[in-house]
């Protein structure tokens, strides 16, 4: 049985898609990468669509948010999906965290980047290292993947 949830829908309901199957896959039209979330626990994950959803800004910001709300630890994903510019990745996944995350203060906060080939000098840029260390102080972590990433989230 899956614990208690909280409310999730903080950024209303109209680009919010509530999914609790096992198995739930994230992808971009224009892009090969893609992001799988394995869910055993079939708990209710709220994905929000950011870019051309929940964000009108014309800054930039990441693709999906996705929140999972249980009262024991509720999480908040940052997830970008991306040809192969991680940089461009990495501003966009700041960008986003940086307007949202006061509204996501109890959440611990992670990000994830999904490119379809990573340039192995870019984790050692500046940006990439300074939204690691953001993302340690939010109580998370940092995860880039080329082609696919498959992740478990569990209660």
């Amino acid at each position: 049985m899956a614990p208690k949830q909280t409310d999730c829908f903080l950024f209303g309901k109209d680009w919010v898609d509530v999914k609790n199957s096992q198995n739930i896959s994230l992808k971009e039209k224009k892009e090969s990468s893609i992001y799988q979330i394995k869910n055993p626990d079939l708990i209710d994950l709220y994905i929000y669509k950011v870019d051309g959803g929940i964000s009108k800004s014309k800054n930039e910001k990441c693709d999906y948010l996705i929140l999972k709300c249980t009262t024991e630890k509720p999480d908040a994903y940052f997830i970008e999906l991306k040809g192969n510019d991680l940089l461009k990745a990495v501003d966009q996944i700041t960008a986003t965290i940086d307007n949202y995350k006061n509204d996501l203060k109890e959440h611990r906060i992670y990000a994830r980047i999904v490119v379809s080939r990573v340039i192995s000098t870019h984790i050692y840029d500046s940006r990439y290292k300074k939204l690691n260390v953001k993302i340690k102080e939010l109580r998370g972590d940092l995860k880039t993947q080329s082609q696919k990433m498959i992740e478990t989230i569990r209660a």
